[in-house]
């Protein structure tokens, strides 16, 4: 009864966060999901506590050995102590509750959920990842507009919004569906391979209109980790031969993708390599300039965005030069996952994010290849190369529609036991 109230609340979460918006606040899309998700969250974990309560035992020692909880409590530590050496508090303080809330999740749905209903809810990520692709493929063809914009964005890529509030965020989420798809239409046989092979092909298509270069890029790197073990060498070599060839004919369709694309060869040849990141070397020197000033507890989990107009002006004053098309005093995420956990956490952050990193992938390479099937075990590799490459360029973590998601596939991907 525990587990199917805790996996009905996370069906509920799959199923209505994807469409949840306020156009009567400030942060229409981002802000209510966080505020919706949230709470179906504790509720889960609230109804598999009953399990966990019903076991005869709960040794500590037991608990340190799964691989989540290795991983996951030496973060927890560090960002909170952050309460207590940061001149921000409050910012630290309002952050803190959507970690603990992510991480309890991530350990609670890992050893609560059996497996196998894991990766039914993983598959389920396709559905609510077709919906937000076929709402914002309209948008391109201006077949639905949901949302009137102001000026001229209704037909530019800042138009693509769909239900998730921004072309970046919609792109961020339909990675990891894009991956489950595609194992779906290896395995699915009959009428099934054409509802697979119908919801990738839509999640592409909205992945092209969005124009997200990350997003394509770890789509594509990601398909090739995923891919390698599944085929003969020969077979996938000629596979990625034809997913290279897919790609460059898919940008030549996408006119606007193209043109993105020609864009940042040019500047790529001029050296203008901020411009090539579309202004991401701001938020990264911001970051490193934090951790240069606060190297031993950064500036607090949750206060890079209010410690980023003193270091922009600190690097001005180093006659740093910032992106050009950048008019804003506030830069709210690094776009860089590894960077702003860096500034935030000091150095002690930095070691324990390494420290997690190296579990997880220790704890999948040392799992047993038959306790599970070779598209699971390709799948699992797929989806933590996809969340490393966006980590590099986005903050997949900080928004509630994709970093719930994420967080249910590394529950699902990461063993349950310590090998």
């Amino acid at each position: 009864m525990a587990v199917d109230l805790g996996e009905a609340s996370v069906w509920v979460l799959l199923l209505s966060l994807w469409w949840i918006h306020d156009t009567s606040m400030k942060y229409a899309f981002r802000l209510p999901k966080e505020l919706v998700a949230q709470p179906l969250v504790l509720a889960s974990l609230f109804f598999l506590s009953w399990r966990f309560a019903s076991l005869p035992s709960l040794e500590p020692r037991r608990w340190w050995r799964l691989p989540v909880v290795r991983a996951v409590v030496p973060v927890l530590l560090v960002a909170t102590a952050g309460l207590f050496t940061s001149a921000h508090p409050q910012h630290v303080a309002g952050a803190l509750v959507s970690l603990w809330i992510g991480a309890a999740a991530w350990v609670g749905w890992n050893q609560g959920l059996p497996e196998p209903r894991l990766r039914r809810l993983v598959d389920a990520t396709v559905l609510p990842a077709s919906a937000l692709a076929l709402v914002g493929v309209l948008q391109f063809h201006g077949l639905y507009r949901p949302f009137d914009f102001a000026g001229e964005t209704e037909g530019q890529r800042l138009g693509i919004t769909s239900f998730a509030g921004s072309a970046g965020d919609l792109a961020l989420f339909l990675v990891l569906p894009v991956l489950v798809a595609q194992v779906g239409l290896r395995s699915a046989r009959g009428g099934r391979r054409w509802l697979w092979g119908s919801a990738l092909l839509v999640c592409l298509w909205a992945l092209a209109v969005t124009q997200t270069l990350s997003a394509l890029v770890a789509v594509v790197l990601a398909s090739a980790v995923l891919w390698w073990p599944l085929l003969p060498r020969r077979r996938a070599l000629v596979g990625l031969a034809v997913a290279a060839a897919v790609a460059v004919g898919a940008t030549a369709a996408v006119p606007p993708l193209r043109e993105r694309v020609v864009d940042k060869v040019k500047e790529l040849r001029r050296g203008d390599f901020n411009s090539v990141l579309t202004g991401r070397l701001d938020g990264w020197r911001a970051a490193l300039y934090m951790l240069e000033e606060h190297p031993l507890a950064g500036v607090g989990h949750g206060a890079y965005r209010t410690e980023f107009a003193a270091a922009k002006l600190a690097l001005s004053e180093r006659s740093v030069e910032f992106f050009h098309d950048n008019r804003q005093v506030m830069f709210v995420n690094a776009h860089n996952e590894y960077l702003e956990a860096a500034a935030e956490w000091g150095l002690p952050g930095v070691l324990a994010l390494g420290w997690g990193l190296w579990v997880v992938v220790s704890a999948l390479r040392r799992r047993p290849a038959d306790t599970w099937p070779v598209e699971d075990r390709a799948l699992a590799w797929a989806g933590l190369t996809a969340l490393a490459i966006l980590a590099l360029a986005q903050f997949p973590f900080r928004l509630a529609l994709v970093g719930f998601e994420a967080v249910l596939f590394l529950a699902w991907a990461v063993p349950r036991e310590a090998p």
